[in-house]
This record gives C-alpha cells, sequence and structure tokens, in this order.
C-alpha cells in the first residue's frame, strides 16, 4: 500500500470528497480486512466503531492491510468563475445557501483565487455527490442557477476518485495564492 501513491492518497487522510462523510483529515477506509501481529485476520468497518478509529488513527505504523473498498465513480468536478469584487460576496452566498442542510455525502468547497498580474482571478465551486447522480445532479443545477456571472467552465458530471482528485490538483496548481471555504464552515463564514 504504502508504494502506490493512489491508495496512500486516498487511505491516510488529507482531505477529499470522502472528507465530510468519513471526517477531516482521516484514514479514508470504509472496510480493511487486516493481518494482526499475531497472524489473526481481522475485518472491521465503519460499523464497528472502536476498530475502525484505531485504523484511521495509527496511520503508518507497518500494519498490513488487504483490502479497502472505495466508491468507484462519484458525481464531481468543478463550476468555475470569473471572480468580481461586486458579485463574488453574492455566488459565496448563494452556494452556502444551496447547500445548507446537504447530506454528508455532499462534499463542496469555494476557492477564491488570487492570479499574478495580468490574469483574472477565479471562483471555483468544488462539488462531489457519493450518492446516485440524480441526488448530486440537483445540488448541481441549484448551485449553477445563479445568474449573477457566466459560468467559464462546469465540468462536473461522473468521474473515478483519481479523475476527481486530478481535477482538484490543476485547480490549486494555479500560479497565485488560493483561499478555500469548506462546506462545514460555509454557514458560519458568510454573514446572512
Amino acid at each position: 500500500m504504502f508504494a502506490a501513491p493512489g491508495s496512500s492518497v486516498m487511505l491516510l487522510g488529507g482531505f477529499g470528497f470522502q472528507t465530510r462523510l468519513r471526517g477531516f483529515g482521516v484514514g479514508n477506509l470504509v472496510k480493511v480486512e487486516m493481518v494482526l501481529a499475531d497472524g489473526r485476520i481481522v475485518i472491521a468497518d465503519e460499523r464497528e466503531t472502536t476498530e475502525m478509529q484505531a485504523l484511521r488513527s495509527e496511520s503508518r505504523s507497518g500494519t498490513m492491510r488487504r483490502l479497502s473498498p472505495c466508491q468507484a465513480a462519484v458525481f464531481a468536478g468543478n463550476l468555475i468563475y470569473r471572480f468580481h469584487r461586486a458579485t463574488a460576496p453574492f455566488l459565496i452566498k448563494h452556494f452556502c445557501d444551496c447547500i445548507k442542510g446537504a447530506p454528508r455525502e455532499h462534499y463542496a468547497n469555494v476557492l477564491l483565487t488570487a492570479e499574478p498580474k495580468g490574469t483574472y482571478s477565479l471562483v471555483v465551486i468544488q462539488l462531489c455527490y457519493l450518492g446516485p447522480k440524480g441526488q448530486g445532479q440537483e445540488y448541481l443545477h441549484a448551485i449553477s442557477s445563479w445568474d449573477g456571472e457566466r459560468c467559464l467552465l462546469n465540468e462536473v458530471h461522473e468521474k473515478t476518485f483519481l479523475n476527481q482528485k486530478d481535477s482538484i490538483a490543476q485547480v490549486l496548481r494555479g500560479g497565485g495564492r488560493t483561499e478555500v471555504v469548506h462546506t462545514e464552515c460555509a454557514s458560519h463564514s458568510v454573514a446572512g
């Protein structure tokens, strides 16, 4: 597992599209078949809280893990708008209103980029829904219904885990500074 960067990213932490469902900074394990030091094989899943918490917090102790299923595809992607000082607060408020009360399967955040001189800054809304595509589309339609600015790019569709991680990385790779408003914080960060 440690030799494969894709599995390390998925299992060992950071934030990503499973963050809201599984917890911030978690090992994104859903189920694991583990070989203990005494040779016993133990299967732990999210219903067995004690074992999973131990596994999620043990990080890189060298434990052998043989099975860790994850969702094959998600309804996810980015909505990108040009940043304008006059309209950006309204877009962020619209975003916050749309995701209020969203289930834990819905992960979303807003990235505000400050690009180098000569280019324009962006407002990037990142969405990911871990449930049925139809329910994810409801959030997409609600958020993209904002008419204060034209959406420059809408690349939200069903995609694999690695494709979603790559689309996030492409946005974060820009030349300027990036600020993030996470789903958990959205209701507290924008005055209504």
